[in-house]
């Protein structure tokens, strides 16, 4: 009786220190502030001033903080590619910016379910009005690898010559000289490529990206990151979160309940528990 007593208590000891063990020495994950990175949109999405974010992404990722109890280090990046770096590196856990879940490179991470819908978006010479591909006849046009899972659903594409480009500095190149009438983009791959030269108008009753969070592949945030998503709508749906995103938790501030969230980008923030 007495031997049976003294493993008890030896295996409560091995279960008690063993979680306090993998509490403390967990990963970065785990354990420190949840290191998110944006993709400025200046939309409803997501918009960068005076060293704050704020919209959709903002609010979604400060959900997520108070879900895992963990602070916010929040940086704001210019590209998806840097981003991308980033959490293969392992010096980031999630990332928002407008992230089509047809991107080809997310082959190689974790993606939540998505959070918004965007429509497409031509990219033509400037002046060279087009809104959907009814208008062309027979003619070639580019579409980048992001776009090829949607080229069939586009009103009149049966009619067009598609090109795909993995080279965008190329499909530029070639709808500024008019070896292409157009080119199909996301809409953070239209402006981002728009120039002086270029315009870019959204594809008419053509189909819509989704939109997803990003994560490394050994994530363990995908499904927080959905539920924390599931959520944002429900309140929607109950009146009693603005999908605009209007109003604004102020500055220092990452709790709160209102659908738009302002976060410090030069410092860790701390979310409110």
């Amino acid at each position: 009786m007495k031997n049976l007593k003294f493993c008890l208590i030896l295996c409560l000891c091995f279960v008690v220190f063993g979680l306090t063990g993998c509490g403390k020495g967990g990963s970065a994950e785990e354990n420190g502030p949840l290191r998110v990175a944006f993709i400025n949109g200046n939309d409803q999405y997501l918009t960068y001033k005076d060293g704050k974010v704020s919209g959709i992404e903002a609010n979604l990722a400060n959900r997520l903080a108070q879900k895992t109890q963990r602070d916010l280090d929040v940086t704001v990046a210019d590209n998806l590619n840097a981003v991308l770096a980033g959490l293969k590196a392992g010096d980031l856990d999630v990332a928002f910016g407008r992230i089509s879940d047809t991107e080809p490179a997310l082959s190689e991470f974790k993606v939540s379910r998505y959070y918004g819908k965007g429509g497409f978006y031509f990219l033509a010479k400037r002046f060279d009005y087009t809104d959907n591909l009814n208008v062309l006849t027979l003619g070639n046009i580019g579409y980048t690898s992001t776009v090829s899972p949607y080229l069939e659903q586009f009103p009149g594409s049966a009619n067009v010559v598609g090109n795909v480009y993995e080279d965008k500095e190329a499909m530029v190149r070639d709808i500024i000289s008019g070896t292409i009438s157009l080119s199909i983009c996301s809409e953070r791959e239209a402006f981002s490529l728009l120039n002086d030269s270029l315009q870019v108008q959204e594809a008419l009753n053509g189909p819509k990206e989704s939109y997803v969070a990003v994560m490394p592949s050994d994530s363990k945030l995908v499904n927080v990151a959905d539920t924390a998503i599931n959520e944002y709508y429900e309140e929607i749906l109950r009146g009693e979160t603005s999908p605009e995103g209007t109003e604004e938790i102020p500055e220092g501030t990452t709790g709160g309940e209102t659908a738009e969230t302002a976060v410090e980008t030069t410092e860790t923030t701390e979310t409110t528990k």
